[in-house]
């Protein structure tokens, strides 16, 4: 099984990924399976003290609509979303 993570975040949340996954798809052995998680970054509240400022998000961070609207548009690929709710909940 071929296995690919993306983080949606505020730089990378316009782009349209098809030809990337096209290539993969052709690239790929015929019945190789492929799995593509897709992540919405999480700014969580523990991030204080002196290593806050390497874990604030807060800069990279997307809006809901705006991650939902990046998995609209590569919904052909079968992204599983691993959205906000979903990892606060993990």
């Amino acid at each position: 099984m071929f296995k690919m993570n993306t983080v949606v975040n505020r730089h990378n949340h316009l782009e349209d990924m098809s030809y990337a996954l096209e290539e993969i798809q052709s690239l790929k052995p015929p019945g190789q399976k492929f799995r593509w998680k897709v992540f919405h970054p999480l700014s969580l509240d523990e991030n204080t003290g002196e290593n806050a400022t390497q874990r604030d998000a807060s800069d990279f961070t997307v809006t809901d609509e705006e991650f939902e609207a990046f998995l609209a548009r590569h919904k052909a690929y079968n992204p599983i979303d691993e959205n906000n709710a979903k990892m606060r909940d993990s």
